[in-house]
């Protein structure tokens, strides 16, 4: 299924626009009275070459300045049911359509009032409600459709459509991360910062398989690491502090150089897990004394302080540990702060250690552990990143874990980071449900190029259409994202282009003529020239500086030295030649006419002066 044609009637400051969405057939629309819709007309009018090769279906470009309502666009489409439910009762106003088969097609929107006239022998009292979904044959010579289902009836649930957003912002991570099933559709809004570290881990290993992405950007075999360290924010009470019994002597410590090198990497491991442990337990006391302070029962702390502190260590650190963890999580889950059964949080900790004591003893230093990331994903790893992301990701209970941890990959760039967050967040979304059927993923993409430096700009549309190639072969792809870049437009045949801007006065959005040059394998120079995306390739400032410079060497007043000097530096500095030596000229038949004008006023000045000497001389006489 592929998304063909979106009309919106009223959506935010969207009003009564069309876009066409396939690459290979337009969409347009015939009107009658009060300006309804009457007819539908579908044409097999671009070309059918599949420049992007056999399963990316089509893609589309949506540019526009900011606030002209790329972003709405994307919005409204990947928007789930819940969401439509709300939109529809605050008067939103649209309709989608999508090509199901070679005879059958599908349109959901709100507002039935819309395609009343496009949908046969339905009424607007036929009872549906908004939302709408229905599957229609359309009669090509009449413009409208024939309803064959309406699809909240449907019991077969068939999806043929899979929806997915990845955002670089957006909304918290209590809304920003789910998967929708609904009849004909799958809907998954992502964000890099909702899917975890464990897709990052796993993406970056498939790069380093696959280098004729990775190359592209960055290398990051034997270059990237996974870095861990706790994550544990606690202070002091002075009078409160916990004293542990644990043997100085025997707790290896990593100091100095004479120190480290007699320790075994088990050791290491040993003293690390065994650090991390103690930060949790003077975490669960300082979470303690907290609340006993806060709900007036700190005449208990010292109680509780005596007990800790007498429970005895006979050598068995682990067994320590334990023992005062339980009292401490037991005294926390009468104070009811714990949602879930103190065990929980005891054996989610338990866990984590044995996952930590499965990782390679050379890994672990002083502070952190340090994995090299290479082309073998490593089991012990991954598991311990799949359990981090179980718990940090939660939005309907409590993270057991208490975020105890954090993870990076460095060393990383902002670009860097912001290309694999883009890219862990797609493979994420696309392996989440795999699907061998082969139906449509229709991908959201809202400003993918932001942060990325021109030249990562220049290899994205490639490095997409290689990485949904490579990364599954399950999928046909759809592809919409909005853009500011030439960059990207530059690997699109304008006619895969949208061009938005706004109305100043309204805020409204207004859908541009198509880019007047051929915007494919075109000059970026060319494209930058472009009334739409600038009205000048030159910065503000600069061209603000030379239009001054233009005005003051037109203006019939003389240059002052010092004026003459400053012109002459700007002039210096300009980078393109043309402009450069036009100033050249002008400021050289400038200057000589100074010249001349000034001699004339000093030689006015000097019989002025001589004038006033021969006078005086005269009186004296």
């Amino acid at each position: 299924m592929e998304l063909l044609f979106a009309w919106i009637d009223s959506y935010k400051n969207i009003k009564r626009l069309g876009f066409n969405f396939s690459n290979y057939q337009d969409v347009s629309l015939e009107f009658g009275e009060n300006s309804s819709i009457v007819k539908v007309r579908i044409n097999e009018a671009r070309e059918n070459f599949k420049i992007f090769g056999p399963r990316i279906k089509s893609m589309t470009g949506i540019i526009g300045k900011n606030g002209s309502g790329k972003s709405n666009i994307l919005e409204l489409i990947g928007m789930s049911m819940e969401q439509r439910r709300l939109e529809s009762i605050n008067s939103s106003s649209y309709f989608l359509l999508y090509k199901y088969s070679p005879t059958k097609y599908v349109i959901e929107g709100a507002d039935f009032k819309l395609v009343q006239n496009i949908l046969n022998d339905i009424s607007i009292n036929s009872g549906y409600q908004n939302p709408y979904s229905f599957t229609v044959r359309y009669n090509r010579e009449e413009g409208v459709f024939k309803k064959l289902e309406f699809l909240q009836e449907d019991t077969k649930k068939i999806k043929s459509l899979e929806i997915l957003t990845a955002n670089h912002q957006g909304y918290s991570s209590h809304v920003a991360r789910f998967s929708e099933a609904s009849i004909m559709f799958q809907r998954i809004v992502l964000q890099p910062k909702n899917i975890g570290v464990y897709p990052k881990y796993k993406m970056l290993i498939d790069f380093n398989k696959h280098n004729d992405i990775g190359n592209q950007t960055f290398q990051a075999k034997d270059r990237v690491y996974l870095h861990i360290r706790p994550n544990l924010k606690y202070t002091a009470h002075g009078k409160y502090d916990l004293e542990l019994k644990v043997n100085k002597s025997l707790k290896i410590i990593f100091k100095t150089n004479d120190m480290d090198y007699a320790l075994s990497p088990y050791e290491k491991k040993k003293n690390w897990i065994s650090s991390l442990t103690e930060k949790y337990i003077f975490f669960a006391w300082e979470s303690l004394t907290d609340h006993l302070i806060k709900y007036d029962e700190e005449h208990k702390i010292p109680t509780l302080k005596e007990r800790i502190e007498n429970i005895p260590n006979n050598g068995n650190v682990w067994g320590y540990y334990s023992e005062i963890l339980n009292l401490l999580m037991g005294e926390l889950d009468r104070l009811n702060n714990f949602w879930v059964d103190k065990d929980e949080y005891y054996n989610a900790f338990d866990e984590l250690t044995l996952l930590l004591f499965s990782l390679p003893s050379k890994a672990f230093t002083q502070d952190t552990l340090k994995i090299l990331v290479g082309d073998v994903e490593e089991e012990s790893i991954s598991n311990l990143l799949r359990r981090l992301d179980k718990e940090y990701l939660k939005t309907d209970s409590p993270d057991l874990l208490n975020r105890i941890l954090k993870v990076e990959f460095l060393p990383f760039s902002s670009g860097e980071e912001a290309f694999l967050n883009l890219f862990s967040t797609l493979y994420y979304g696309i392996t989440i449900n795999k699907n061998h059927e082969r139906k449509t993923l229709l991908i959201l993409l809202d400003e993918p190029d932001q942060f990325m430096h021109p030249e990562w700009c220049r290899l994205f549309i490639w490095q997409l259409t290689t990485f949904l190639k490579q990364t599954c072969d399950y999928y046909n792809y759809q592809v919409i994202f909005t853009t500011h870049s030439p960059f990207l437009v530059s690997d699109l045949p304008n006619s895969y282009v949208i061009t938005l801007d706004k109305n100043q006065d309204t805020g409204e959005c207004i859908a541009l003529p198509k880019i007047s040059t051929q915007t494919f394998a075109s000059n970026i120079h060319t494209l930058l020239a472009d009334k739409f995306f600038m009205d000048t390739t030159t910065g503000e400032f600069a061209f603000q500086t030379i239009n001054k410079v233009i005005k003051r060497l037109n203006n019939p007043r003389p240059l002052s030295v010092k004026k003459r000097r400053d012109i002459s530096s700007i002039i210096g500095v300009i980078g393109e030649p043309i402009i450069q030596n036009r100033l050249i000229e002008m400021f050289n038949a400038k200057v000589p006419n100074d010249r001349e004008q000034r001699l004339r006023e000093l030689k006015d000045q000097q019989r002025k002066i001589q004038s006033e000497i021969d006078k005086i001389e005269s009186e004296d006489v």
